[in-house]
């Protein structure tokens, strides 16, 4: 009887001194089929940045690189689909504090701006259902809600507790199909802190 006394003690106190460290959360992605565990994948959901690259030198364009931020950098992104793509992250709500949410997204540049081949594209991101930013490409250069966006650049978005009360973060990436279908737009990986990058 003294033995289950003492393991239910060692139960509670462990249960209280631990219980909020055991659960995890999902702070980044690093889009890649390997890391992700992706079985049932089509080759065209991912690329390669040599292949990138390649496919933007043949449209004049100079592909900007993954951004080596937190240690992600891989040169393997997420190809958005004409449909978008839909993905979460998952915050502790118990810190009660304003998140910073950073998106390495694909970015072009032109290499002469007199010869432009590719048509001028957009990107709607949403967290939770509400429009945070557009990105819009214009043939020559990336722009974030009207601003040019240099290099490789993140793309920043500040969030209040209020707006993952659930612990969710459903992020979903929506290009405008009216600009083209083809699969223009991709993501390197996705990540949040509690601090401005």
């Amino acid at each position: 009887m003294f033995g289950y006394f003492l393991l239910f003690i060692l139960l509670f106190f462990s249960g209280f001194l631990y219980g909020g460290e055991s659960q995890e959360f999902i702070k980044s992605i690093n889009f890649n089929p390997i890391l992700e565990d992706k079985k049932d994948y089509s080759p065209e959901d991912y690329a390669y940045f040599h292949e990138l690259s390649a496919w933007a030198n043949n449209h004049m364009l100079i592909l900007e690189e993954d951004n080596k931020l937190l240690g992600l950098k891989d040169g393997i992104c997420r190809a958005i689909p004409p449909e978008g793509f839909s993905f979460k992250l998952t915050i502790d709500v118990s810190h009660k504090r304003p998140v910073y949410l950073y998106l390495d997204v694909t970015r072009y540049k032109s290499i002469n701006s007199k010869n432009v081949s590719v048509s001028p594209r957009t990107l709607s991101i949403y967290v939770n259902q509400n429009l945070k930013q557009k990105i819009y490409f214009d043939g020559k250069r990336n722009y974030l809600n009207g601003k040019l966006l240099k290099g490789n650049r993140l793309v920043p978005i500040n969030l209040d507790p209020v707006e993952f009360m659930d612990g969710n973060l459903r992020i979903k990436l929506v290009p405008d199909v009216s600009m083209g279908v083809n699969r223009f737009w991709g993501i390197w990986d996705v990540f949040y802190t509690y601090n401005k990058e």
